[in-house]
């Protein structure tokens, strides 16, 4: 069934890691829908083509295994933008979406290059920080890129009003694009009296979402009738499992499922889910019991009064005001609870149907004729020597852009950055020199 206007063109997707998480399934999605209203998709992505079969993303086209890397350098960027222009040409790409970290830039270049259309979609606050990308190209980001993307989508009103705050001019045109999820596919299912005691916890098992599971672990293991289940995987899951031995659980209160495709089925068998972002909505949308787990606030038991003020931060718990509610007294009363006030199905469907979201999105038909980065583009791009440098180390590429149109806020933040660069070469320099004294004082005292 085809919904919301036509979509007779061509999108080039470009994203530099797909795995199994709320990224991968909300891009599912969309694109799903977007193939749905006409449109061609075309995946340029460095997973290999295995992943896209295990997520179920399906494309017309995939350019697999691109070299995207966190630290670019000159030679590498120029290869990546010579290749995402080279799809652009023969594909006939109508529009291109750049998605963080590392993707973006030479997504954005190559648009640039091309006069393609160019959406630069930001999945959270994380994706304006300096902890991704690091000083240089969060500067570049908030200069370059976010002012002259044709439109910024965003996964929630927080990050969309981060992104007007960071960039250092205003935005063409921001699209507040909420998450969603099917909601035909995860649908309600009976709840037990006495609810069953046994936690389902849906999550990537990585650093930061094992941080937020600890207070769940910490606070659950008192009760001695609770079990929890984890279906994820991670880099983290050593740790976790290390957390579950020394919080003292037996090994029969806890089991690992590893990463799960039939989540909608397995949630059957479970009255409470634990979880954040999409995988909270599709908890909530099949009427479960929903603790919220984020790194950023305390698990607690979601209220229908709660979700309204979840969605303004995607369903994380930032800035949630009910974020110390006493999660323990609810586990002991879970029985004598009015499940009323904890289904959230309606809500789910008003505000979080993937389908009713996708369908707000329109053709991008223009692009701007005023090309306020092709500079950047030729500075970046231009032959320099030692291409294996950083671009964000590289003293020639620095000195180049020290002459762009930089905004006056941006443009001290660059001095300060470029000054930091010299002193730390000059004492780098220093350093290399004073070693060199040294073992060459040595070796005049050896042979002496």
């Amino acid at each position: 069934m085809r919904d919301g206007p036509d979509f007779n063109s061509t999108i080039l997707i470009v994203t530099a890691q797909l795995d199994h998480g709320g990224l991968e399934t909300r891009l599912r999605g969309e694109l799903c829908n977007l193939r749905a209203r006409g449109a061609r998709i075309i995946l340029a992505t460095g997973a290999d083509e295995t992943v896209l079969e295990s997520i179920g993303i399906v494309v017309d086209r995939a350019y697999c295994d691109l070299p995207f890397r966190r630290a670019l350098n000159v030679s590498l960027l120029k290869q990546l933008v010579a290749q995402l222009a080279g799809i652009i040409e023969s594909e006939e790409v109508d529009e291109i979406w750049g998605h963080p970290f590392v993707s973006i830039f030479p997504a954005m270049l190559a648009g640039e290059l091309k006069g393609c259309a160019r959406r630069l979609v930001l999945h959270g606050p994380v994706s304006l920080s300096d902890q991704e990308y690091g000083v240089f190209w969060n500067l570049v980001l908030r200069q370059f890129m976010l002012p002259h993307a044709e439109q910024i989508i965003s996964v929630s009103r927080e990050t969309d009003a981060l992104a007007h705050e960071a960039s250092f001019a205003p935005l063409r045109h921001s699209l507040i694009m909420e998450n969603g999820i099917d909601t035909a596919v995860y649908r309600p299912t009976r709840l037990h009296q006495p609810v069953r005691r046994r936690i389902l916890v849906v999550s990537r098992l990585d650093r930061p979402r094992i941080r937020a599971i600890m207070p769940l672990l910490k606070l659950l293991q008192p009760f001695q009738g609770w079990s929890i289940d984890f279906a994820g995987d991670g880099v983290a899951l050593a740790r976790l499992k290390r957390a579950v031995r020394l919080y003292g659980y037996s090994p029969e209160r806890v089991r690992y499922l590893g990463v799960r495709h039939d989540i909608a089925q397995l949630q059957g068998e479970y009255d409470v889910i634990a979880a954040n972002g999409r995988a909270f909505l599709e908890g909530a949308s099949a009427n479960k019991f929903c603790v919220l787990i984020g790194p950023e606030a305390p698990p607690f038991l979601v209220r229908k009064a709660d979700f309204e003020e979840l969605r303004r931060a995607n369903y994380s718990g930032r800035g949630i005001s009910v974020s110390r509610r006493d999660l323990s007294h609810d586990f002991k009363n879970i029985d004598t609870l009015d499940p009323e006030d904890f289904m959230l199905r309606d809500m789910v469907l008003e505000y979080a149907d993937e389908r009713r979201i996708a369908n707000g999105l329109q053709p991008l038909k223009t692009y701007s004729s005023e090309t306020p980065i092709c500079k950047l583009a030729d500075y970046l791009l231009r032959d320099v020597d030692f291409p294996d440098v950083a671009v964000s180390r590289h003293p020639k590429v620095l000195r180049r852009l020290r002459g762009l149109p930089w905004s006056a806020e941006a443009s001290l933040a660059f001095q300060d950055y470029y000054i930091d660069f010299l002193e730390a070469s000059r004492k780098e320099l220093n350093d290399k020199l004073w070693k060199a004294q040294n073992a060459l004082a040595k070796a005049v005292e050896a042979s002496q």
